[in-house]
């Protein structure tokens, strides 16, 4: 459980900075996507001292993630261990790092923060997070639904008028890709292809939205 506290570490390098005066305000936002340690845990595993630090609603942060209802998900308040579980998990109060990196973000500052997560237990970079490459192949079939959830929660967040700033995309790793040896030693080339493809993704979505262009961390 010591796991649960690990990703506020993470906090202080990931706070939004202000914006300049005279342009619209934006909202910072954060893609978090992964495989099964993207929310493996239930609540029922949360000691009493970690449900009052990191459970129930986060401040002002609100969440899109496909597991809640897929292509008719919206933007909600984040609820840890309410709409936080992964898409294939059967206990519904499943949670990630979300949980104490989100509270400890709003601790450092108080500020609206709206979160993607999409995560999915049994998947690899080396098949399913597959990214499309010219040449190659085509997308794995997580990367592909991915690339059409993140533009329709961007949609959805222009409809009701946030403007989104992407301050960091965080992967979260699974065991999978350690299961063969060639997964296993492509996996640094594998990493890398994806976020160049997800900053790809995400400049197009970005450029038709008018979202503002950011440098935001890769974790």
């Amino acid at each position: 459980m010591a796991k649960i506290g690990i990703l506020g570490l993470m906090a202080a390098a990931l706070l939004p900075g202000g914006s300049p005066q005279g342009t619209p305000p934006t909202v910072p936002f954060y893609i978090f996507i992964g495989q099964s340690n993207s929310g493996w845990l239930g609540i029922a595993g949360m000691t009493a001292e970690q449900k009052a630090a990191y459970g129930g609603v986060v401040p002002d942060t609100d969440i899109w993630n496909p597991a809640n209802g897929g292509y008719k998900a919206t933007w909600e308040p984040l609820q840890v261990g309410v709409n936080t579980r992964c898409e294939n998990f059967a206990d519904p109060t499943a949670f990630g790092p979300e949980a104490s990196l989100f509270t400890s973000l709003q601790k450092q500052k108080r500020t609206r923060r709206l979160l993607y997560k999409q995560g999915q237990g049994g998947t690899s970079l080396a098949v399913d997070w597959k990214p499309v490459v010219p040449y190659v192949g085509g997308a794995g079939a997580r990367y592909a639904q991915f690339g059409e959830w993140l533009a329709l929660a961007a949609a959805h967040a222009k409809e009701r008028g946030d403007t989104l700033d992407l301050k960091a995309i965080l992967w979260m790793q699974g065991e999978t890709d350690a299961e063969t040896e060639a997964a296993a030693g492509a996996y640094l080339e594998n990493l890398r292809a994806l976020f160049v493809a997800v900053d790809g993704l995400w400049q197009r979505i970005r450029e038709k939205h008018g979202y503002p262009k950011t440098a935001y961390k890769r974790v």
